[in-house]
């Protein structure tokens, strides 16, 4: 893979890490035969030394499963044609001398048929005649040359690219692709298209929703009944954490279905049969059905032996439950693996050594701070809040005033930054700047002006200034009436003055 980076923007010096790239993507391709003393590398592993192909791979990624690897193959062998042509030419004595033709997608071919062998790829000999190749044909050659760039724009590049994505060799998207009324489809699109889940029985290839046979399937019957289990409420168990006013919150137990479906901008309605395989729990009391079963994926499930909920994330309502636990609050906990050979005792009767007071518990290195929130951060427990600083002293070259101090008031509600009064004490002055304009630039005015404004934003998200380490209003302003905020912002503008 080629690509030109600009390495002015990659510093991460200001800001977050900005990767840029210019120009066009490319793929560059080598000839069929590798270079004398050299192992073979890529499409070159299908022609040369088959023998210890297996062996060549392993030697690009030791992590590699050599019974994967065999399993892969055998199925490219059986499904993809361009596999089907390195292997015919792997058979040949004269490679040499021949040159392999990767051809460009047919015009007005069906954009989703599968290719042939012939239609992916042609073998010539050197002294043939290549005067019918189109502009987007590429001729490999045989042994030597140098390598050839293949644009992402062309049809091949895919399949070649990325076969386990790809493994019937199906043309990718290229410039000329279409929509079927004849438009032009972009790439995001297309594999937006290509990658969706679209029908039920994808879904049951993906998620299962059923208890599974105990003699077909011991160790997945095993899994799902250990991790997999709603744990019975409503009427057997109104008491139940998950349940508020009378009802499960998570909709146990769920109703049977014969075969899954597609809810509209929800969760599917998952497989699940009535009369499949129960099991008891609580010594032989309660009889568990599929109705009480949490979506789940076997792979996974067998993989990982633990609580895994999978769902199909096909509508604007379910695509929020990507983002539930990214943004946990209080219940999120953070985790460290340490080696079990190397146990420092001491370093665990620190840890687990609890504080005697909340005094305590807000004083580091011997300095008592005003919040538990900053004490943790000085500990190290949570990150420095410096992106927002950052994010206001931005927001000052390109924002009015009366925008500088809603975002203010976003930050202190909704980020919960732990130097309240260094951002107070930092960006006042910009927030207030609109104030000298039609008021008195007395300080003190400004000051109390700006407070009573941030009061009033605050009050909408049902916060005061006292749940901030702001500064007071004094005695004489707590009376003060304010304009009206379309009023307000109109008096904010800075008008040119005419010449």
């Amino acid at each position: 893979m080629e690509v030109n980076i600009d390495e002015s923007l990659a510093t991460g010096a200001n800001g977050i890490y900005t990767f840029r790239a210019h120009g066009s993507i490319y793929h560059s391709i080598g000839s069929l035969l590798p270079h004398e003393h050299n192992r073979p590398r890529y499409m070159q592993m299908w022609i040369f030394d088959t023998d210890y192909e297996v062996d060549n791979r392993l030697q690009e990624n030791h992590e590699l499963r050599r019974e994967l690897i065999i399993k892969i193959q055998n199925i490219l062998d059986k499904y993809n044609p361009f596999v089907r042509v390195f292997r015919q030419i792997g058979q040949r004595g004269d490679i040499p001398n021949i040159k392999l033709i990767i051809k460009q997608q047919q015009p007005h071919s069906h954009q989703y048929s599968l290719p042939t062998t012939s239609q992916v790829a042609a073998v010539i000999v050197d002294n043939e005649c290549t005067d019918n190749l189109k502009s987007r044909d590429i001729v490999v050659q045989g042994i030597g040359g140098n390598l050839m760039n293949i644009q992402d724009i062309v049809g091949y590049y895919d399949p070649l690219q990325y076969p386990l994505l790809l493994p019937h060799g199906t043309y990718g998207w290229d410039k000329n692709s279409r929509n079927i009324d004849g438009t032009p489809i972009t790439c995001l699109d297309y594999y937006a298209h290509m990658l969706q889940l679209r029908t039920p029985d994808d879904f049951d290839l993906i998620v299962r929703a059923e208890i599974p046979s105990p003699t077909e399937e011991p160790n997945l019957f095993e899994a799902v009944t250990h991790h997999m289990i709603h744990k019975p409420c409503e009427l057997i168990n109104p008491r139940s954490p998950c349940m508020k006013d009378g009802k499960c919150k998570k909709n146990f137990p769920k109703p049977f279905v014969l075969n899954t479906s597609r809810e509209d901008d929800s969760y599917p309605l998952y497989r699940r049969r009535e009369c499949a395989h129960t099991f008891a729990i609580n010594n032989d009391q309660v009889m568990i059905d599929n109705g009480w079963i949490v979506p789940y994926n076997p792979w996974l499930l067998l993989k990982y032996d633990c609580h895994i909920k999978v769902e199909v994330c096909g509508g604007i309502k379910c695509v929020k439950y990507i983002y539930k636990y990214i943004h946990k609050g209080h219940d999120r906990a953070a985790l460290e693996l340490r080696d079990g050979n190397n146990i420092d005792e001491i370093q665990q009767f620190i840890d687990g050594r609890g504080p005697s007071s909340f005094k305590e518990l807000m004083t580091v290195d011997g300095v008592v701070y005003a919040t538990f929130k900053e004490a943790a951060e000085m500990r190290g427990l949570l990150e420095h809040d410096d992106y927002v600083h950052q994010c206001l002293q931005e927001a000052c070259y390109v924002n009015m005033p009366s925008s500088l101090r809603r975002l203010f008031v976003f930050i202190l509600v909704f980020c919960q930054p732990t130097r309240v009064r260094q951002l107070w004490d930092d960006f006042h002055m910009y927030m207030s700047e609109d104030y000298g304009r039609s008021c008195s630039t007395s300080s003190l005015f400004i000051v109390n002006k700006l407070l009573l404004e941030i009061r009033h934003l605050l009050h909408q998200y049902k916060k005061t200034l006292e749940d901030f380490d702001l500064p007071s209003i004094s005695v004489e302003f707590l009376g003060e009436s304010s304009l009206p905020r379309i009023i307000e912002d109109e008096l904010c503008i800075q008008y040119l003055k005419k010449i």
